[in-house]
């Protein structure tokens, strides 16, 4: 969990980081800086939500396959636990950069 958090941390601020040429543009053109951080958080919360997909699957999968195995996955609470932190961190490392990006004036972002 601790390094699927830490890839989610280096990952997402990334995204936003490749998009602040965008962000200073909206900004440039009227937007809100409320209005731009939704949509970057957006982003970074539907990556997140198709990783979860597919980590629900991979259980189902697993669950499909045997009773050991069926017992081992889904007795856990690990099961609810780590995809609630896993986002709780997605949502951070999402939330903090886009802030960050709006800040910016979008004269200083636009000549970088």
């Amino acid at each position: 969990m601790l390094l699927a958090g830490i890839g989610l941390y280096s990952v997402l601020p990334l995204s936003v980081s490749q998009r602040r040429r965008e962000i200073a543009v909206r900004l440039a053109l009227g937007a809100s800086p409320r209005g731009v951080l939704p949509l970057t958080v957006r982003e970074g919360m539907t990556l997140v939500a198709i990783g979860r997909r597919c980590g629900w699957s991979d259980i189902g999968d697993a669950a499909a396959e045997g009773d050991v195995v069926r017992d081992e996955c889904l007795r856990s609470a690990d099961v609810a636990i780590v995809p609630a932190v896993l986002g709780i961190v997605a949502l951070a490392a999402s939330y903090l950069p886009a802030r960050r990006a709006a800040a910016v004036d979008p004269i200083v972002a636009l000549r970088d």
